[in-house]
Parts: structure tokens; C-alpha cells; sequence
């Protein structure tokens, strides 16, 4: 099962070394199973964290309360926080920000970016990998990440019910 997961993330800053702070947002993702026609949509709290902007560099870390996440189906939301993610041992996901390009040029007042990639590591499941995905940023700050992640890569089961994976 492969999971697109995105991140909205409206930022505020102050200093020379830039310290974005976190200001409200949320966390969604999209599940899609075999066969592929079978889409799982969840949405979950706002992450937590901070991001600095030193010049050209970019560094920061986001945390994530796997406990928030909701598919609308009470049941679905069970078995996927106690048999799966485990949220009993690991209760949060976290994504390190190690790189986003192009960065070269952006400024608060101009904080524009289409389509830039980021690097990081994703910790899931209590296992750390490396990810990369796009990263947009709005006129008015507010930032939106996605990536892909599979869930066995995380040791993470593959999810099944009634014969539907």
C-alpha cells in the first residue's frame, strides 16, 4: 500500500537565521490499495516543530501525533492506530529537512515557490528513511509538502480487511 502523505504548513518568522515557526496546518493522506481503485483518505492534527533559513540552507524538523489521524470510519481509524502504526509504541511520525532546491533567492517578502524538491528523512514505525518530495509555498507563506512513502518500508504490515488489501 503506498500513501501519499501532505503536510499544509503556514509558517511566521523573525531573526537573521530565519526560525519559521509553525502556525496551525494539518496532515493528510491517501492510501491506495490492490486493486487500485480502493483510495483511503485520512486527515490528522497540525504538526509541530520548527524550521531555520540560514541563507541558503534549510534544516528543521516536524512532528506528527500518528494518534490525530481520522478516516471517518471508526473502525478503519482502530485498526490502523492499534494493529498497524502501533501508535501504543510509536506514537509519532517525524520529518528531519535536510535540503530544498531551488531555495536560491527566496526571501519572506517574495515567498513564492513552485515546485521545489526537499529532502529529508521521514522516522515512521520507529524506522528512519530517507524521502523526497515537492514543496510549494503560497503567496501568503502557507506551505504544502508532499511525498510518497510504502508502508513495508517503515515495517509497517500491509493492511487488510475481508480479503482487501
Amino acid at each position: 500500500m503506498k500513501y501519499l502523505l501532505l503536510l499544509l504548513l503556514p509558517f511566521s518568522a523573525f531573526a537573521a537565521v530565519q526560525n519559521l515557526s509553525l502556525n496551525g496546518g494539518r496532515v493528510e493522506f491517501l492510501a491506495i490499495g490492490k486493486p487500485s481503485f480502493i483510495k483511503i483518505h485520512g486527515k490528522g492534527s497540525a504538526p509541530t516543530g520548527k524550521v531555520s533559513l540560514d541563507g541558503e540552507k534549510i534544516k528543521g524538523q516536524l512532528e506528527f501525533d500518528l494518534a490525530s489521524l481520522d478516516t471517518e470510519i471508526e473502525k478503519r481509524n482502530d485498526h490502523m492506530k492499534t494493529k498497524y502504526l502501533e501508535i501504543a509504541k510509536y506514537p509519532k511520525a517525524t520529518l528531519d529537512l535536510t535540503a530544498v532546491k531551488p531555495l536560491a533567492g527566496w526571501t519572506l517578502a517574495k515567498p513564492k515557490i513552485d515546485g521545489a524538491t526537499f529532502e529529508g528523512n521521514l522516522t515512521l514505525h520507529g524506522v528512519t528513511k530517507p524521502v523526497t518530495g515537492k514543496l510549494n509555498v503560497a503567496e501568503n507563506g502557507a506551505v504544502d509538502v508532499q511525498f510518497k512513502l510504502k508502508l513495508t518500508d517503515y515495517a509497517v504490515a500491509i493492511p487488510s480487511f475481508a480479503g482487501v488489501t
